[in-house]
């Protein structure tokens, strides 16, 4: 009778078997919400022992870790936790993404589940600053000075996310009422809503053969028993792994943090180090606005574009669309490790037609490349290359004069990209370990007037528009010149 319960109205009461078998949806989904649950459970114990205040917070979460029992533990968990909710979301999408489970009827929680990951990284990014050591205080100034670059309102929102002029106290406060009031109330609204939307579709999009209508030949089992079971034991393997790791690996800390030393290589949390790494190669506005816009407004148009046929539970939509997969990933390893070594070999960072022009014609060249490769050693005709698949079972189209269609083109784009954010992510790892620190030796020096000494205070940060970068006033009398559109956050101009 518990299960009649009205708290498991929004699960089916039966689910096909093939549906519920764990390699279909990897748990992924689940482990998501035991980890936001994580989260609140020790996001309120920390609240007990946090005070927010720039001249306590440090000392509060170093008492906190010493002096509480389990104190250690608790952040462990809680910071862990969140870091592993960030890539468990985004693995999620990706299982979404290449099943074909955000097509119709499932397009709005395809939306919502977007909405659910820049909460995600919204909700870790609140947080970085929460200890304020070193490394999360220069990490924050810099990237909420990358916020002035937004024409026209850049310099207000600056203002506003960070309460002022330059980062201090009313910072630290923003940062902590989003963190813990607004942000867990975004994310428990949108799990519902898209726990709901789950309900309404008929659950998970049930897996399908390309040659077949669908997959399900196993019987049907009670979503009140057999299922819950298989949930349990997720959730519980889930919290036995981050209370293990917690328990093996402390959440880092730095040095208290000090408005008048960066240090160098300050790096961005590795969530947001593509974004970092783009200041390598692109002005500021295309970074921060432009890049994020596209990446944003694709995703989101996804479940929208027209396809001729059903294309939902079919993992990489074809046979052949999933050989030419494991090809398209073998050139990605290849490529994307032969591409740093290029940028770090020739400095192209150091040029400014090398910042924009190289990059984008060597990534025009690959993209052309890769649509060879599937041409002649995929055994793709015209059509399956710009479609990387087929969905329906037909003979090959040689020798056709027929134009691709709109919906081909963008399945084209759409395949490109996924390839360019996985060498995104493999630039990712390479950057995060092995960061770039600042050059010590220039061929030239700007010299920009910024005032007379005694209308900077000693321990006082003043940022320059004009100039791109940060002026602090060392306690000794001396100072230090921080750019905001640095490659690796906080690193000197010497």
């Amino acid at each position: 009778m518990i299960f009649n319960h009205p708290f498991f109205h929004f699960r089916p009461r039966e689910v096909p078997g093939q549906v519920a078998r764990f390699n279909h949806t990897w748990g992924l989904g689940g482990a998501a919400l035991v980890l936001i649950l994580l989260l609140f459970t020790t996001g309120i114990l920390l609240r007990f022992g946090y005070d927010p205040f720039p001249g306590s917070a440090y000392d509060s979460i170093v008492a906190l870790q010493k002096q509480l029992i389990f104190g250690q533990l608790i952040r462990n968990i809680h910071h862990w936790s969140a870091n592993f909710l960030v890539a468990v979301v985004f693995l999620h999408m990706l299982r979404v993404f290449f099943s074909g489970g955000f097509y119709p009827p499932r397009q709005l929680n395809w939306l919502f589940g977007l909405w659910l990951f820049i909460s995600c990284l919204a909700s870790n990014f609140t947080g970085y600053l929460l200890p304020w050591d070193q490394l999360s205080y220069w990490a924050v100034t810099i990237c909420t000075g990358m916020l002035e670059y937004i024409p026209y309102a850049g310099t207000t929102l600056q203002k506003v996310v960070q309460g002022g002029d330059h980062i201090g106290g009313s910072t630290l406060r923003i940062f902590y009422t989003v963190h813990t009031a607004i942000l867990p109330v975004m994310l428990i609204l949108l799990s519902s809503l898209h726990f709901w939307y789950i309900r309404k579709a008929g659950g998970v999009v049930a897996p399908r053969h390309p040659d077949n209508d669908s997959d399900l030949t196993e019987q049907s089992i009670s979503s009140g028993t057999d299922l819950l079971l298989k949930e349990l034991t997720t959730s519980l393997v889930v919290v036995a792994f981050i209370l293990l790791f917690s328990a093996l690996f402390d959440a880092p800390l730095g040095d208290k943090a000090n408005p008048a030393l960066s240090p160098n290589p300050a790096k961005a949390p590795w969530y947001f180090a593509g974004m970092q790494e783009l200041l390598l190669l692109f002005h500021p506005v295309v970074s921060i606005l432009i890049v994020p816009i596209i990446v944003c407004g694709a995703m989101a148009s996804l479940p929208y574009l027209k396809t001729g046929s059903d294309l939902s539970g079919i993992w990489f939509r074809s046979q052949k669309g999933r050989r030419l997969t494991v090809v398209s990933l073998l050139l990605a390893l290849v490529a994307t490790p032969a591409g740093i070594l290029i940028l770090e070999l020739s400095a192209l960072s150091q040029t400014a037609a090398g910042g924009v022009v190289i990059p984008a014609l060597l990534g025009f060249i690959g993209f052309v490349g890769y649509y060879v490769i599937l041409r002649k050693w995929g055994t793709a005709d015209k059509e399956e290359a710009i479609q990387t698949m087929k969905s329906e079972k037909q003979p090959p189209i040689h020798n056709t004069e027929k134009e691709p269609s709109r919906r081909s083109f963008l399945t084209l784009i759409w395949d490109g990209l996924g390839f360019v954010a996985l060498g995104e992510l493999l630039w990712v790892g390479v950057s995060f370990f092995k960061p770039r620190k600042s050059q010590t030796e220039h061929t030239s020096r700007a010299v920009i007037e910024v005032g007379a000494v005694e209308d900077f205070a000693p321990g006082s940060v003043t940022a320059n528009r004009n100039g791109g970068f940060y002026l602090s006033r060392l306690e000794n009398g001396g100072f230090l010149a921080m750019s905001s559109r640095c490659t690796h956050l906080g690193c000197a101009i010497i």
